[in-house]
């Protein structure tokens, strides 16, 4: 059975190999649903959406295996799979989209899977239709801040004809949809070029769309009708609920490996064409180098990450510059730090911690260590301005560090 399948063993076991190495590590910090869901170590908090990639793989290969009958064309779709940026970091931490991901190939690989496909495209296709007819309170606001902006140029009865709730709504539903239409936010829009407020992974290498494009061309008209279907299930998926988790359309790399497969094939079978193949394949090969060395340096985190590695580096000098059961009052400004310092510190209770926001210069009691920040661009209303400006003289600063994702930087301090 292994002989029978040897080549699917070793790129799967290489792929765990890969997702192994600095699971607990890399990326550097854990997101807040991590501390508040696990009361466990970074890599076993990981372990389980590491296995769910690796399971994913071996499903999108039986799959392809049933879909295609062509053990080539399975084989190189599920290595270029694994080697992309978007699933091999979602295997690496907590994300929805792994889960969802595990879950829609198991659909796949049952039996009248296409019928069972259409029928989740036609319950998205609806539960998307009621979505925009759903009104939120926050709509309203936005509703409100739009008609105030189109009063200034167009008469009252205007506004309310063109920017009301179901218009307001049908253009953020539209939007999510036209992000998953968006070429470039798979291929070109990864770190460090970013959305202002979202977390931008590099989802796909560059040289993979070209693959992409001559795949599509080669595959017949059932496969990419199927194809067209599966795509189009994510799309309503992100579109739906695209605010639980920005990753949901990590399923697109099911068709996009797929096309990619093709186009490999056909230009390795000629030898007029792999000339073209071998050029593009020392890209690829590029790529991939260059995206590894900054994936294990820590330096492909998206500024919009919800992984707060900063929150190691203070929890642990809190631990060392702590004396007894002195007080810490640690600034809220810090964004949700007690599941962070429940979670490093393994403490349940905290005792003696204190998370709020405060002025160091209004607290009644001097004693204790402060845990704050400064913002990068400070007004003289803040508390720790003159840090800013040469100094301040009546604490003692025992650690600083920039955060780089909140644009501020924290520090440690005593009063002298």
């Amino acid at each position: 059975m292994i002989k029978k399948n040897r080549s699917i063993v070793i790129v799967l076991l290489l792929s765990a190999i890969v997702r192994l190495v600095g699971l607990g590590f890399y990326p550097r910090g854990l997101s807040l649903s991590e501390v508040k869901l696990f009361s466990l170590t970074p890599f076993l908090v990981r372990l389980p959406f590491f296995v769910l990639g690796i399971l994913s793989l071996y499903l999108f290969y039986l799959f392809l295996i049933k879909f295609t009958a062509n053990k080539k064309v399975s084989l190189i779709a599920t290595i270029i799979l694994s080697l992309t940026p978007w699933h091999f970091e979602l295997s690496r931490v907590y994300s929805l989209a792994m889960p969802v991901l595990t879950l829609f190939l198991l659909i796949l690989n049952a039996k009248n899977f296409q019928k069972v496909l259409l029928l989740l495209l036609s319950i998205l296709g609806v539960i998307y239709l009621v979505s925009i007819f759903s009104f939120s309170g926050k709509l309203a606001t936005k509703v409100d801040a739009q008609r105030l902006n189109v009063s200034l140029i167009s008469p009252p009865i205007a506004t309310k004809i063109f920017v009301n709730k179901l218009t307001v709504s049908f253009q953020e539903k539209f939007d999510t949809l036209s992000d998953g239409l968006d070429w470039g936010m798979y291929f070109f829009n990864g770190h460090p070029r970013e959305r202002w407020g979202v977390e931008e992974t590099q989802k796909f290498f560059a040289t993979t769309l070209i693959f992409i494009v001559i795949g599509f061309f080669l595959a017949d008209k059932k496969k990419m009708i199927l194809m067209i279907e599966i795509f189009c299930f994510f799309l309503l998926l992100s579109g739906i609920f695209g605010k639980y988790d920005q990753h949901l359309l990590l399923g697109t790399g099911i068709v996009f490996s797929y096309f990619a497969s093709l186009a490999i094939l056909f230009l390795g079978e000629d030898k007029k064409r792999r000339p073209l193949l071998f050029l593009l394949s020392i890209f690829y090969i590029f790529e991939l180098i260059y995206y590894g060395n900054l994936y294990f340096k820590n330096l492909s985190e998206s500024r919009f990450s919800p992984r707060r590695g900063i929150y190691i580096d203070i929890t642990g000098k809190v631990k060392t510059l702590r004396k007894g059961n002195e007080r810490v009052v640690v600034n809220s400004r810090l964004i949700d730090p007690k599941p962070f310092f429940s979670f490093y510190l393994k403490d349940k209770n905290l005792d003696g911690f204190e998370f709020r926001e405060f002025n160091i210069w209004r607290e009644n009691l001097k004693g204790g260590l402060f845990v704050d920040v400064l913002p990068d661009d400070p007004g003289p209303s803040e508390p720790l301005f003159k840090l800013s400006i040469g100094g301040i003289d009546l604490i003692d600063i025992l650690f600083s560090q920039k955060d780089q994702g909140k644009n501020q930087t924290v520090y440690l301090y005593r009063h002298r």
